[in-house]
């Protein structure tokens, strides 16, 4: 609810129709009730008429203007930047993959085969997204030597500040369930660097929040891969 607020108030459209509402409000409501008390004579209720017609047409075509000048600047980076984010996502799930038990082996003639190794990452992605994170060794590594903790909650803040950045300069032309998606996975990211730097009484504790944390992140990779986001598999 918290997010679709701010999208409804970041968003051009909601103050172009507040201002619309605003003028009509003023021409069919407020003038005619000025008219009949005396405040303002018909003549001049008229004229104020028709600078609000003139205002509101005047709006019209600067948004249809303005709107039009978006379109075409965001055709020209739009493939770009959709890379940019499958490229910073692949790298997240990269990193939280290689913490858990997935499947890594491929064999024969299909070590070189391109198309198997994405099948072996959708696979591992639909285990990360199945509900049963699995960790493995190398999270037990992580809870004993906390400076590749650390290291590992550096990268991570890394990504996360990337996808934020991208987010940022492009939110207007993304579709409200991509920024969604992103916005979950930023605060997905900012919880596991910090249960990385964190030290908690428990082991298990520590190991139960990584990964519900992985798990949380990659149902949101995987919305976004069915968004047609290229993610290299």
């Amino acid at each position: 609810m918290e997010k679709g607020l701010q999208r409804l108030l970041l968003s051009k459209w909601f103050y172009y129709v507040l201002i619309a509402l605003g003028l009509t409000f003023l021409m069919y409501v407020i003038l005619p009730n000025w008219i009949l008390i005396g405040i303002v004579s018909p003549d001049l209720a008229l004229d104020i008429h028709s600078e609000a017609w003139g205002l509101m047409f005047t709006l019209a075509f600067f948004v249809i203007l303005f709107d039009l000048r978006e379109n075409v600047e965001w055709r020209s980076v739009k493939d770009r930047v959709k890379k940019r984010i499958g490229k910073q996502i692949h790298a997240i799930f990269v990193e939280l993959s290689n913490l858990c038990e997935v499947e890594r082996v491929l064999f024969g003639e299909s070590i070189h085969d391109e198309k198997a190794w994405k099948k072996l990452k959708e696979k591992q992605l639909n285990t990360l997204v199945s509900g049963k994170v699995q960790l493995n060794a190398s999270v037990k590594e992580l809870w004993e030597n906390r400076e590749i903790s650390s290291s590992l909650a550096t990268f991570i803040d890394s990504r996360r500040a990337l996808l934020t950045d991208i987010e940022g300069r492009y939110f207007k032309f993304l579709d409200s369930e991509l920024q969604s998606s992103l916005m979950d996975i930023e605060d997905y990211l900012h919880s596991l660097s910090i249960e990385l730097r964190i030290i908690r009484a428990k082991e298990e504790n520590f190991y139960k929040a990584i990964s519900d944390l992985i798990g949380k992140t990659a149902k949101e990779i995987a919305k976004i891969r069915e968004m047609k986001i290229d993610m290299g598999f």
